[in-house]
């Protein structure tokens, strides 16, 4: 009878102890995932600051500790920390956007929430009061939420430290000393979540090689017709694509660009500084990061002129895909420009009489016929209109055609301008001039226009510049900003009208 109640008193200890277990709320799990450095941006030139930036995921519980903290730190090969970036705390309340370099005008946002909800760790201080006593502490550039973290890992503090250029904010150590630059090498980033007591609730670590590509890419991203070909023609020379943000460039909810123009450049040029840069000519915008700072800085730095350090590549038919009225679809190709040649016709088409000089909607809704193989005779129906699709490359500019601003970034004032048409049909000759720079856009929408350097499309009236019966040689010459013709930018091909 006692073991009896023995057995039943330690059983209802036992089962309140489980019971009292299965109440008790479980303390949060945390999970770190890396997002970036991310491998596909490997190596990581140098010169460059870059992000560290990922997710924090929370089991069983409802978000990280207000009193937690982030340390991000970069190791060598030994072990040893490198570079080591603690928190000022969770949230955007110590984030400041009022740098006197800091680019953002939307006057409807006069606080720049927009700017501190991005969680820039560039914007990080110590003391939004007194904001420029820490600005340039490298080591509290660390921004965290309940599900986000990102650290800024600066490479060094200006041009005489290791980047290539200034970056408008000029970081130091926490004790006020200049950061010398990254050598190459191999090194992890270790990132640790740890709670107000210093006790760590999660970490991650991933390797990272910080050195020099020997090859670089400039290209636009869109429309996706275009960007599945980039990324598939990358991949197949085995060129490394930049897919990470940038430190200096953030954009906000608002769709207006933030951040550093400055900073920006330095660290998106540090690899085309060191590396040749493959450039593909399509949908080169004016206001484009490819034409107004990689493309201006190679040029400033003397580096177009040789096939050693710049090439540039179009699409064999001048588009992506080329779509036909009678549902045919032209697939196009990426090919290189020969060496000293700047300019190559890529399509002649018969288009109908709403087509307009210069302008190409993206689903070819002006085309009837196109023509591709011009290395023969192109026969044009002479009652129609047709377009004369063609691609430039860039030339090495004169040193007084190009400067570097004071802000970091470059002013490029020569290109392609304008191209003549000379249409000879063996007793006579007429010659016609015509825009270097083409429009696309969407037609259905008549929105999303882009203007195209380096690309031109341009239409003739059939009834007026051909004859029936007659063939015609054609020579087409590029001519730079100044009215000189461009020596390498001349093709010929030769046209029969029928």
């Amino acid at each position: 009878m006692k073991w009896n109640k023995l057995a039943a008193a330690v059983l209802s200890v036992f089962l309140g102890l489980v019971l009292a277990g299965c109440l008790q709320t479980a303390e949060p799990q945390y999970t770190l995932i890396l997002t970036s450095p991310s491998d596909e941006n490997e190596p990581m030139p140098q010169g460059r600051h870059f992000y560290v930036s990922g997710a924090i995921e929370t089991q069983g519980g409802s978000g990280v500790p207000e009193d937690a903290q982030m340390l991000v730190r970069l190791l060598d090969e030994t072990g040893q920390a490198v570079r080591t970036v603690r928190s000022v705390g969770k949230g955007t309340s110590c984030l400041w956007a009022f740098h006197e370099n800091y680019v953002y005008d939307v006057p409807d946002d006069p606080e720049r929430a927009d700017c501190v909800a991005g969680y820039d760790p560039v914007l990080v201080v110590e003391d939004v009061t007194r904001p420029m006593e820490s600005f340039a502490n490298a080591e509290i550039k660390c921004a965290f939420s309940d599900d986000q973290f990102r650290a800024l890992i600066v490479c060094a503090t200006d041009a005489a430290h290791g980047l290539l250029q200034d970056d408008g904010v000029g970081f130091v150590n926490g004790d006020g000393t200049a950061i010398e630059g990254l050598p190459a090498g191999d090194y992890s980033v270790q990132v640790t979540l740890l709670d107000g007591r210093e006790r760590v609730l999660a970490s991650a670590e991933k390797e990272l090689t910080i050195g020099n590509p020997t090859d670089s890419v400039i290209g636009r991203f869109h429309p996706q017709e275009h960007y599945e070909r980039l990324l598939d023609w990358y991949s197949q020379q085995g060129w490394a694509i930049n897919i990470d943000w940038i430190p200096g460039f953030m954009p906000t909810s608002n769709g207006v660009v933030s951040g550093f123009p400055a900073m920006f450049a330095n660290n998106d040029l540090a690899v085309y500084s060191v590396s040749k840069a493959h450039m593909l000519m399509y949908l080169i915008e004016p206001s484009s990061s490819s034409n107004r700072l990689e493309l201006a800085y190679l040029q400033y730095a003397g580096r177009v002129g040789s096939p050693e350090t710049f090439a540039a590549y179009h699409y064999d038919i001048g588009e992506p895909v080329v779509y036909l009225p009678d549902g045919e679809v032209l697939e196009g190709t990426i090919v290189p420009f020969a060496e000293q040649d700047y300019l190559d016709l890529c399509r002649v088409d018969e288009v109908t009489d709403e087509a307009v000089d210069n302008i190409y909607p993206f689903e070819g809704n002006y085309n009837v016929k196109s023509n591709t193989r011009l290395d023969g005779t192109v026969v044009v129906d002479a009652s129609r209109k047709f377009a004369v699709s063609g691609a430039l490359a860039p030339f090495q500019v004169e040193p007084e055609d190009v400067s570097q601003t004071e802000g970091g970034l470059y002013e490029l004032r020569n290109k392609f301008d304008t191209v003549t048409y000379t249409f000879d049909d063996g007793t006579s000759s007429r010659t016609y001039r015509k825009s270097a720079v083409m429009t696309r856009y969407n037609y259905a929408m008549r929105a999303n226009a882009y203007v195209c350097y380096y690309e031109f499309y341009n239409v003739f009236d059939g009834a007026e510049v051909l004859e029936p019966g007659k063939t015609y040689t054609v020579t087409v010459q590029g001519y730079d900003n100044h009215g000189t013709p461009v020596e390498g930018a001349q093709e010929t091909m030769t046209i029969r009208a029928e």
